[in-house]
């Protein structure tokens, strides 16, 4: 029984050990500033009579502020953090515990000594008032101190809640920006695919056949992870390579890919994927290159980092304007899962792009 009150208190057992401490120190209080000094002083019946007043008043608040802590709907909006109780609300609470408190306590007073026929010793005008007088303390006291361990309870319960519903809120939100990230990455990559498709029909159609099947080839590859927001850093420098492939059969062989990788150096690392491809494509829109000047892009790994590296060899006359978006989604979704973003360094001669790799297992977003 005990248990079920404490659950209806919304208070623990530590809290009550506490209450009941007080309730003993003052009724020996009591008794000691009257002039009682003997055994008597330390018997535990007056502690335990006070500690019932105490639950029956703490009963009277929590009824108290269940009932002026509904909505106007007769509900209690359980889909948000609950904010603890007004002032107001307090305010009314106490108010109306020392009402029905009063009222218990002479009612229980009346109906006693009526039972004993006493009423008219134990009901003087001075009795009433000394009663109601301790009783009216004992509210105060003990109601206060309920009403400020429910609000201290609450109140963490609230900040607890808000936090909780704030990270998940965010955590919502960035999985939410990921997916539109990836659905930017993977028609973008589609599109300029298609780009050069186009431009090898009119060159060589035997070359875009070919170029048509490695491409469906790399494709189906990316379909199978487009729903991860991380691929393993091996499976990325392979799809690097096929895709490196099809571009140097459409530009040609000045242009060209070193890898300065080993297997064991990408063993448990995470990327997300298409960031080797966009950083490829980056870098083969952006500079010329000819059989005297070749263009070769350097890939290799170095503090836990993904770094593409080449020389700049911009074109006089840019062919197509490009607003460098799929690097900057590719930065994006990095900050997201990987902690930091994509890092580029643009110098006079170098442009080198430092991607955050992430020691996990591919995590599915859904």
């Amino acid at each position: 029984m005990l248990r079920r009150w404490c659950q209806f208190l919304q208070i623990d057992r530590t809290f009550l050990v506490l209450v009941f401490l007080l309730c003993y120190l003052l009724v020996i209080y009591n008794r000691v500033s009257s002039g009682m000094l003997s055994w008597y002083t330390f018997t535990p019946e007056g502690p335990v009579a006070e500690f019932i007043a105490a639950l029956i008043i703490f009963s009277l608040v929590r009824m108290s502020l269940q009932r002026f802590s509904l909505a106007p709907d007769g509900v209690t909006h359980q889909l948000q953090p609950v904010a603890p109780p007004s002032v107001a609300t307090y305010a009314m609470a106490a108010a109306s515990t020392v009402v029905l408190y009063l009222l218990f306590y002479n009612g229980l007073g009346l109906a006693i000594a009526a039972l004993f026929g006493n009423i008219d010793r134990n009901f003087s005008q001075l009795q009433v008032l000394q009663g109601n007088l301790q009783a009216f303390i004992n509210v105060i006291l003990f109601g206060g101190l309920y009403l400020a361990y429910t609000h201290s309870r609450s109140l963490n319960q609230y900040r607890t809640a808000l936090r909780e519903a704030q990270q998940q809120h965010e955590q919502q939100l960035a999985q939410a920006h990921i997916r539109q990230l990836k659905a930017q990455l993977n028609p973008h990559f589609v599109f300029n695919s298609l780009n050069t498709l186009d431009e090898l029909m009119v060159l060589d159609v035997e070359r875009a056949s070919g170029f048509l099947h490695d491409f469906a080839d790399i494709y189906r590859q990316a379909l199978q992870h487009t729903g991860d927001a991380l691929v393993p850093l091996a499976q990325e420098i392979e799809f690097g390579r096929k895709y490196f492939a099809l571009m140097q059969a459409r530009l040609g062989p000045h242009y060209q890919l070193e890898w300065h990788v080993d297997d064991e150096q990408v063993e448990g690392l995470c990327l997300p994927p298409f960031s080797l491809q966009i950083l490829l494509e980056n870098a083969l829109v952006h500079n010329q290159a000819n059989v005297d000047n070749p263009l070769v892009i350097h890939v290799y790994l170095q503090n836990n980092e993904l770094i593409v590296d080449n020389m700049i060899q911009a074109h006089r006359t840019p062919k197509q304007q490009h607003n460098g978006t799929a690097l900057a989604n590719l930065s994006q979704q990095c900050l997201h899962m990987c902690g930091c973003p994509v890092q580029v360094v643009a110098g006079a001669e170098r442009f080198r792009v430092r991607v955050p790799l992430v020691s996990q297992s591919p995590t599915e977003v859904s």
